[in-house]
């Protein structure tokens, strides 16, 4: 009896680990609302990687979005906002598209280099508070965001490199490239952020949608935790029943030989 619970609680334990280990993922179906708080219009070229393009007309700013279902609405609410994250596709504005929402943690192409994680949570630390302020703002975020995951270059500045864009606008004598470029001095390449928990959308139906992307901040991350940590405590309390009846049966063994 005793070498079959052993090798039960040992199944069992690596099922649940490896089960608390994948990603977290969340299907979910959105109407395009918009941009959040205006947005601004310009051009953007991109030489590397394929397919390249020069000077392609786009829209820049954060979208919004009607959740019309998910599975798990305590999370998502009635409206989510996001960035894109793909200038490779157009945006399905004129009817539901349905995505799956995957942790930024996951190996691209689902989800994020490590880079490209720690940069975009660095951007989020220093500048996201001010999400919201002005239509400028926002599409700045919005290049300093498409400098990050396109430029393959080692300097981030949207005026050379791989990825490009022209002034997309001034407000008040200062260009939206120009204050997306003042976004990305200094920016860190290390830790991921702990303030910020990243998802990327991936587009199910339509499948040529935009990939995007939504944080989520640190009160929010527990909520979507809880299905790993419920799997490690349980993984962990059969641990110790393991370990207890280890325990129990040698003192049985030891009290059988005195």
């Amino acid at each position: 009896m005793r070498p079959f619970l052993n090798k039960l609680l040992s199944t069992t334990t690596i099922a649940l680990l490896t089960a608390a280990s994948t990603s977290w993922a969340d299907p979910i179906t959105l109407n395009y609302n918009g941009f959040a708080n205006g947005g601004m219009s310009g051009k953007i070229t991109k030489t590397s990687p394929s397919p390249a393009f020069t000077d392609l007309g786009a829209g820049a700013g954060q979208f919004s979005f009607n959740v019309i279902s998910s599975s798990d609405p305590a999370i998502w609410g009635n409206t989510l906002q996001a960035f894109c994250i793909d200038v490779d596709h157009w945006l399905v504005t004129n009817m539901n598209a349905e995505y799956d929402i995957v942790s930024a943690t996951n190996s691209p192409p689902a989800g994020l280099t490590d880079l490209q994680h720690a940069r975009a949570g660095w951007l989020y630390d220093n500048h996201a508070s001010d999400l919201g302020s002005s239509a400028q703002f926002d599409s700045a975020f919005q290049l300093a965001l498409w400098e990050i995951f396109f430029e393959e270059g080692t300097t981030l500045n949207l005026s050379n490199g791989t990825f490009k864009s022209n002034t997309f606008g001034t407000v008040s004598g200062i260009t939206t490239q120009s204050l997306a470029n003042s976004l990305l001095a200094g920016i860190g390449n290390g830790a991921v952020s702990s303030d910020w928990e990243f998802y990327v959308l991936n587009p199910i139906n339509p499948s040529n949608n935009q990939r995007l992307i939504t944080a989520l901040s640190a009160p929010s991350i527990q909520q979507i935790s809880e299905p790993g940590t419920l799997f490690l405590l349980i993984a962990a309390g059969l641990g110790f029943v393991f370990f207890s009846a280890h325990r129990g049966n040698d003192s049985i063994q030891t009290a059988s030989r005195t």
